[in-house]
């Protein structure tokens, strides 16, 4: 079974060397059976920070056959033969045997699977960043957009408030142009002042016509 096993199964004497290493284990660490046994383990696959941990650790599993490793599943660092640094999903075991206890260890290379997450982390990472980007512009959208209808609000509010102002002087004109029409002309003076009323009457229609626009748009229209 061991032999047929695609995760590494190691186990570990009472006193921390290597008594067993399946085929599994020498794929993943490139380490031969003949190589490692009698050696101490965490020589050959632990890290250094991992090499202290396991010496401050180990007295305490050597007495009681248990640790804070002992019936956990645990993500670790690692290294293989030739100094390259993978992730292992380990789970530990402890064996009484003759009164003493040794360790049992399954791990499985999960390097590809904590890469993969941590390109998918990134990548959620850099997509709540562009949605936080994608939000301030929007917002930004929106108070221009508010800013362009106040001051369009505004405008249509002017024109339609200089509605008095702006027809005033031109009936003012219209008005004093058919007094004069009523008054003694020479022919080209009477046709002078036709030609003023006219322009005028012409003038206001389009003022008249524009305010009525502006009107509509400040919301002013009365029918």
């Amino acid at each position: 079974i061991t032999n047929a096993a695609r995760d590494a199964i190691v186990m570990m004497d009472a006193t921390g060397l290597v008594s067993f290493w399946n085929p599994a284990a020498e794929k993943t660490f490139g380490w031969t059976a003949g190589e490692v046994l009698g050696r101490a383990l965490h020589d050959i696959i632990a890290t250094p920070p991992m090499r202290t941990s396991f010496t401050q650790a180990y007295p305490g599993f050597q007495a009681i056959g248990t640790g804070a490793a002992v019936g956990r599943t645990l993500e670790l660092p690692a290294q293989s033969r030739d100094g390259t640094e993978i992730t292992v999903e380990l789970s530990i075991s402890g064996v009484e045997m003759d009164g003493r206890w040794h360790a049992v260890g399954i791990l499985r290379d999960i390097t590809e699977r904590v890469q993969i997450r941590e390109e998918l982390n990134r990548a959620h990472d850099h997509a709540a960043a562009m949605n936080c980007d994608l939000e301030a512009a929007i917002c930004r959208a929106n108070e221009m957009a508010v800013h362009a209808e106040l001051a369009n609000t505004a405008k249509s509010a002017f024109l339609a408030n200089m509605s008095h102002e702006i027809r005033t002087p031109m009936n003012g004109v219209i008005g004093m142009t058919s007094l004069l029409l009523d008054s003694e002309l020479t022919p080209e003076q009477r046709d002078s002042v036709e030609t003023v009323r006219s322009c005028g009457e012409g003038l206001l229609t389009v003022i008249n016509d524009i305010l009525d626009f502006s009107k509509i748009e400040a919301g002013r229209m009365e029918l």
